[in-house]
């Protein structure tokens, strides 16, 4: 199944980064939860005409669901087969409605075993098991958010032993005995609004025995890019000068080297995809790949982690003395050449924001740069053609609150009893929080303003913390408590519905 990325770089690229205060951008928390209209597409793994299963009849058939109304506009439904017992990494690039602001800090849920689909395969997402479908539904559902560019990332493990016979072709239907009882396959739907807001992707996958073992693929020249996030001119610095001094002028890396410089966020954590391929430029499935992070001699400063190992920030990585990387991971590529890795920052401080996503970076630690140098490789630096990629951690701008989920009041309306404020939950910059409880004559509905003048309430006095015990001045009141979150950007109030009549 040989794949061509230029159509998937073209597709996302455009949208492939999203910082806070750069080409005004707005943020997630403009955004409506659940947010209806997203645009998910599917990145990995790169699912077309080519390596599918009766790519236009399924097509035709998802066009039909649409026409009746049960999915949103743009539905692709793709079928496609991997050996059985493979992991596959399923990266989705989600957009606001426009088709090209990506939607940040959104929960996208991943729907296996899907409703209906007679999704029979066993199948595990992140760790958590699916069952078969059903008419009344889906195995499993997984929840991720998405990063700051908009991508979210779900690891697929096979848990079968036995699967269906190897197809003839990638294009052709699967080979399913009459009875169906090898029927051996997984449907996945990624949703945020539901299934008719959305404007999504089915993708299934069969798992096949091979019939023949295949040949060790040659990983001697192996191809390593980037593949997520998409980086191009529009969102990222192509160090040409780099590419030439690093494999031109000098034999340090393999001719076609790519290195870009980006911007990300401190604090973020994001999925980091890469697409392998062999020396003949087929898909390496089952693959070893090691990330040297903090590359040496690179100066890199930031502080990263994945889910075991952290940079070692105390070496400089600046002369032939230190000549080591900050930390080494490996992954494993999927049954389809795809590697993950998860990239979290740890820095507080970051590099001031930049006028765009294009303007050129801190040269080093002394003019303020805060970046990690990374590269993968499999066969080494002389014989691996793969993407350099300088992470530069920029300043979080500072965000007004925005109210996300309303507060509320817990407790027993009764004189003598204590009543608590949940502040519920508020987008923006980390904010700082007040409480004011009031004493109503009518009942409150949950708003994002003071209390109106026709509830007749009454601020009560001192009653500023998180908790209020009622007193007999409240018998026969309602009472409720207004959260107001204020940052240096601005504030907002969240006003919980009133108790009941205090007793």
């Amino acid at each position: 199944m040989k794949h061509s990325f230029k159509k998937l770089t073209a597709t996302v690229a455009v949208a492939g980064l999203t910082l806070l205060g750069v080409n005004a951008i707005s943020p997630a928390s403009a955004v409506t939860l659940p947010y209806q209209g997203a645009h998910i597409t599917l990145v990995t793994p790169w699912l077309t005409d080519a390596n599918t299963s009766e790519a236009a009849k399924n097509q035709a058939m998802a066009d039909t669901w649409v026409t009746k109304g049960w999915f949103g506009d743009g539905l692709k439904y793709q079928r496609t087969f991997v050996p059985v017992g493979s992991v596959i990494n399923l990266t989705y690039h989600v957009t606001q409605s426009d088709g090209v602001t990506p939607l940040v800090g959104e929960t996208v849920a991943l729907r296996m075993n899907k409703q209906y689909s007679d999704s029979r395969a066993q199948v595990s997402v992140d760790g958590t098991r699916a069952k078969a479908a059903t008419s009344a539904a889906d195995g499993a559902k997984v929840f991720h958010t998405t990063d700051q560019y908009g991508n979210v990332t779900f690891t697929v493990l096979d848990l079968d032993t036995d699967g269906e016979t190897q197809p003839d072709s990638f294009t052709g239907a699967p080979i399913i005995s009459p009875d169906g009882l090898d029927d051996t396959h997984a449907q996945f739907l990624p949703s945020i609004g539901g299934e008719i807001p959305d404007h999504s992707v089915i993708t299934e996958f069969h798992y096949y025995n091979p019939t023949v073992a295949p040949d060790a693929a040659p990983v001697t020249h192996p191809t390593i890019r980037m593949v997520s996030p998409a980086l191009t001119d529009t969102n990222s610095i192509h160090r040409t000068d780099l590419e030439t001094m690093f494999s031109v002028d000098n034999p340090w890396y393999h001719t076609g080297i790519g290195v870009r410089q980006v911007y990300a966020k401190i604090g973020t954590t994001s999925p980091i995809v890469y697409h392998v391929t062999d020396d003949n430029g087929n898909p390496a499935a089952n693959t070893q790949v090691k990330l040297h992070m903090g590359k040496a001699y690179s100066g890199s400063n930031a502080h990263l982690t994945d889910a075991t190992t952290g940079t070692a920030n105390t070496a400089t990585n600046t002369s032939a003395a230190n000549d080591a990387d900050q930390a080494l991971w490996t992954a494993t590529t999927d049954g389809f050449g795809n590697v993950l890795f998860t990239l979290k920052n740890n820095d507080t401080v970051g590099e001031p924001i930049p006028a765009t996503l294009t303007t050129a970076t801190p040269v080093d630690k002394a003019h303020g740069a805060v970046f990690s140098q990374i590269w993968p490789d499999i066969a080494g630096a002389a014989n691996d053609t793969a993407d350099m990629v300088e992470f530069h951690y920029v300043n979080l701008p500072v965000v007004a609150p925005s109210v996300k989920s309303a507060a509320t009041v817990s407790g027993t309306a009764k004189v003598g009893k204590s009543l608590t404020a949940n502040k519920g939950t508020f987008n923006g910059s980390t904010p700082t929080f007040a409480y004011k409880w009031y004493r109503c004559g009518s009942a409150v509905a949950a708003g994002k303003a003071a209390p109106a003048a026709g509830a007749k309430c009454v601020a009560i006095a001192k009653a500023t913390a998180a908790s209020y015990k009622l007193v007999a001045a409240d018998k026969g009141k309602f009472v409720t408590a207004q959260v107001t979150a204020r940052n240096s950007a601005g504030s907002a109030i969240s006003l919980a519905k009133s108790t009941a009549k205090v007793g």
